[in-house]
């Protein structure tokens, strides 16, 4: 801490103090003005403004000090050791004992919540065996028995607990995100592609065209696998709340700005009220989208946002009510 900083602090600190001895340095000096020639009032005046002069200084060395060995003291568990004051080292101990408490606690809470996230990671992989054998058996009930109604509804149930269970796993990752993160450089447009790849069934099932306008010199750094994943979350949302019979495409553009490249994913669906917009990205909060799908979990758009801040990329929400929504995201071009 620089020196005028210290000596606010002082002052503050000891503002009792100073006025006490102001008053009564200036007691001193009137009696001497009303008793004394008017030049013997001088001596007074500097010996007191020397004192506290001196005073103040000591105060503000001794708080240099304190702080020194707080910040000495906080890279090491063991503060009272960098402490010669008697009564400043009783407070250290005290906070060394706090500070082993409190390593102890959060190493145990840590093992809890590691052990919870095993076994929920277990419970959640038995459980997409399940679903893969429930996929399985409606398929081939299906190329049995076409258009069976109640097998359709389990296959499409199916799907939304498959779903989900993905979207629960994915937050458990996320935790070890630095574990699984891999930075390459890779076409813009390629991953683009990957992504809609994987969200084909419900391009189909909507009857939506993408038109995608990316250039292909286009290049981002980031981790593919997360990228992609965050581009599927806000393609399927673009889909799903499209509205066909006002258009039947949605628009995926990029542009470049200094060291970015911003993605466009443009759809003309159901939009969002202006009222909502700035809680798109709080977890579980779905909206009036939400009350229309009763799928929608409010994960989606929450983890894009956790994997945006994590890669360091940027993302931005633009949306009207019933016109539509255009989702940007930021990419680093180069480093």
């Amino acid at each position: 801490m620089s020196f005028i900083p210290l000596l606010i602090e002082v002052i503050q600190d000891k503002k009792v103090t100073i006025f006490v001895y102001t008053m009564n340095t200036f007691l001193i000096i009137l009696f001497y003005m009303l008793l004394l020639d008017s030049a013997e009032y001088v001596y007074p005046i500097l010996l007191s403004s020397t004192l506290l002069i001196l005073y103040v200084g000591y105060e503000v060395y001794k708080y240099h000090q304190f702080v020194s060995e707080i910040e000495d003291g906080g890279k090491s568990p063991d503060y009272a050791k960098h402490v010669s004051n008697h009564k400043d080292k009783l407070v250290f101990q005290t906070l060394s004992k706090l500070h082993r408490h409190y390593n102890a606690r959060l190493y145990d809470n840590k093992v809890k919540q590691n052990n919870k996230n095993a076994l929920f990671s277990q419970w959640i992989h038995n459980m997409k065996t399940s679903v893969s054998v429930i996929h399985l058996a409606c398929e081939i009930g299906l190329a049995e028995r076409e258009n069976d109604e109640y097998l359709e509804d389990i296959k499409e149930e199916n799907e939304g607990l498959k779903k989900n269970l993905e979207e629960a796993l994915n937050l458990l990752r996320i935790e070890e995100f630095s574990r699984d993160f891999i930075a390459q450089r890779m076409p813009l447009k390629q991953l683009v592609y990957q992504a809609l790849n994987e969200r084909r069934r419900e391009i189909r099932y909507k009857g939506i065209e993408p038109i995608v306008d990316i250039p292909e010199e286009f290049e981002i750094l980031t981790d593919k696998k997360w990228a992609q994943y965050m581009l599927e979350q806000v393609l399927s949302n673009a889909i799903k709340y499209s509205i066909a019979e006002r258009s039947e495409s949605i628009m995926i553009r990029a542009r470049k700005e200094r060291d970015k490249v911003i993605l466009s994913i443009i759809d003309e669906g159901i939009g969002i009220d202006e009222k909502d917009l700035h809680r798109v990205f709080d977890p579980f909060f779905t909206g009036d989208g939400g009350r229309r799908d009763r799928n929608a979990t409010g994960i989606g758009l929450y983890m894009v946002k956790l994997i945006s801040d994590r890669l360091g990329h940027h993302i931005h929400i633009q949306s009207q009510k019933n016109k539509g929504t255009t989702v940007d995201i930021g990419f680093l071009s180069k480093l």
